[in-house]
């Protein structure tokens, strides 16, 4: 799959990222947030928290996605960014 359309969102541990292949109407997101150095020293190491999911649209519409129970909103607001609509879900 092509992916050419895609937005990211990066603060302090947290990454999230959009994915969408135009072509075929699917598209998938990352969310993945990291250990702080202070949860490294309280814990130590652990694997960071990742989910990733996919998204599937009707033309420029949301209709679709899996891999989280809700999507969260700035997973939405990315979305949202590249000029899809996400009202249905």
């Amino acid at each position: 799959m092509n992916y050419n359309k895609e937005k990211h969102y990066n603060k302090d541990n947290v990454s999230i990222s959009v994915f969408i292949d135009t072509d075929s109407n699917y598209g998938y997101f990352e969310y993945e947030v990291e250990q702080t150095d202070e949860e490294i020293q309280m814990f130590g190491e652990q694997e960071s928290d990742f989910v990733e999911g996919g998204l599937w649209f009707d033309g420029n519409q949301l209709v679709d996605y899996d891999g989280i129970d809700t999507l969260p909103e700035v997973v939405i607001k990315l979305i949202q960014e590249l000029d899809y609509k996400t009202d249905s879900i």
